[in-house]
């Protein structure tokens, strides 16, 4: 993303427009990232991370349609308890990592063909 966006006050816009609509896979990386630190806080799994955990799950039910069984999905039952804990470790652990793995694999040639980095 540091090599699309343009923090001037002229270009900023322009930039981040450019970055939605016709930078490949730019925000992947960055959502990954993010899947990283909500999976991870789950970890402990004291009260705080429980509520935390039962309000993260919750806001895929408000997508029409495929919500309730994404929830359900995450959740590994109706309620936050042991099988979303174990969802939350091996999406952390296993898928999580696998797939940025894969993006990282692509982005880097992906850099290497624009120009905007040395060889490996």
């Amino acid at each position: 993303m540091t090599f699309y966006y343009r923090p001037t006050v002229t270009e900023a816009f322009s930039s981040v427009q450019y970055i939605m609509t016709e930078a490949n896979f730019g925000v992947v990386l960055a959502v990954l990232t993010a899947s990283f630190g909500v999976t991870s806080y789950s970890l402990p799994w004291d009260q705080i991370v429980y509520w935390a955990v039962k309000i993260v799950t919750s806001v895929p039910d408000t997508i029409p349609v495929i919500g309730s069984p994404l929830v359900n999905l995450l959740r590994g039952s109706a309620s936050v308890g042991q099988n979303t804990l174990t969802r939350f470790y091996s999406l952390h652990t296993f898928v999580l990592t696998l797939l940025t793995a894969v993006f990282m694999l692509m982005h880097f040639p992906m850099i290497r063909k624009q120009g905007i980095s040395w060889p490996l």
